[in-house]
């Protein structure tokens, strides 16, 4: 870690003491609204990406939470007419991405264990590793190759050197970025073309387990529901309309065949303001009872259901070098305060 980096750190750790000892954050959440957090992964496993929270944080975060405020599931937050119900008192919901079989091995029973409720958004074709999530075969093949650069600069990208670690995380991030902004049918192609040049097979590429249909039998009958995240889990606002509507409204009639469960809401891919759009919107309002998306913040009265605000909950939000979990920099991140 480089010495700008550290400063950086120290600065918003110190930031996060000041802000809670002096009852800022305290302050802001008297204010009451619906704080939903996104994770993705619980494991003891890194990951490339900033996907993967360590069992022994998620246990204790959900252990602070519960010991000042509710764990609510968000499906309890709307009323008859659909609009997000907001008291005075702020509540928690716990929401998960994609369908990692690691939220069955690890997060579940720690959700029991705290009698908390959550929502996972189920992207259908990855179910039971039917599909491989593009972002991870990228990493596995970034981490798995011998060469010792990789010249992209013809498809539109840059020359990358992977000769230390540090320069394969900066390559997985650039690359990560640079893809987000091609239709799926488009990035399929070019993930073809970097995994070719970075000379590494099917057999080297490690993507992670993901659910199975009777795990998710089991954890629903067990205070965990369900949404849908798409088919393929496309970046919805690069995709024509008829591929839009196959995913947002063909996958809710899929994942409703198949566990016989109704999926009232709806997790945009990668979620950002930019990764979705008008046509998205309609989709979604006429579908689902709410969707969430990735723009951080609070959500008080008035918010769109169907633009959800969550706290995205990373490995380095609340967690030093050791691992060890900081309550100051989690209280005032799930503030909005930093």
């Amino acid at each position: 870690m480089n010495i700008k980096k550290k400063i950086r750190i120290i600065i918003k750790r110190t930031v996060a003491m000041v802000l809670n000892k002096t009852g800022r954050v305290n302050a802001r959440l008297k204010k009451g609204g619906v704080i939903i957090l996104m994770f993705h992964k619980v494991d003891d496993k890194c990951d490339q990406l900033p996907l993967t929270v360590c069992p022994h944080i998620f246990d204790r975060i959900l252990a602070e939470i519960k010991s000042r405020y509710e764990i609510v599931p968000l499906e309890s937050l709307f009323d008859k007419s659909g609009n997000l119900i907001v008291s005075e008192e702020v509540k928690f919901a716990i929401t998960f991405d994609d369908g990692y079989r690691d939220n069955y091995e690890q997060a579940f029973p720690m959700l029991k264990n705290h009698n908390a409720p959550a929502t996972i958004y189920l992207s259908y074709g990855h179910m039971e590793n039917e599909l491989s999530f593009w972002y991870e075969k990228l990493t596995s093949g970034l981490q798995s190759t011998k060469q010792s650069y990789v010249d992209l600069e013809d498809l539109g990208s840059e020359k990358f050197s992977l000769e230390t670690q540090e320069d394969r995380e900066l390559a997985t991030f650039r690359l990560n970025f640079w893809l987000k902004t091609y239709t799926d049918k488009e990035r399929k192609v070019l993930l073809e073309a970097i995994l070719e040049r970075l000379q590494v097979d099917e057999s080297s590429i490690v993507v992670s387990p993901m659910l199975t249909w009777g795990m998710v039998k089991e954890m629903q009958n067990n205070n965990i529901n369900f949404g849908s995240h798409t088919i393929s889990h496309p970046i919805l606002s690069r995709e024509d309309r008829k591929s839009i509507e196959k995913e947002v409204v063909e996958s809710r009639r899929l994942l409703e065949k198949k566990t016989d469960l109704a999926f009232e809401g709806f997790a945009y891919p990668n979620g950002t303001i930019d990764d979705y759009n008008e046509t998205v919107l309609e989709f979604a309002r006429t579908t689902y009872q709410h969707s969430c998306t990735t723009t951080p913040g609070i959500n008080y009265a008035g918010q769109d259901p169907h633009q959800l605000k969550r706290i995205n909950v990373d490995p380095g939000m609340c967690s030093n070098e050791n691992g060890d979990f900081i309550p100051d920099v989690f209280w005032a991140k799930v503030a909005t305060l930093i």
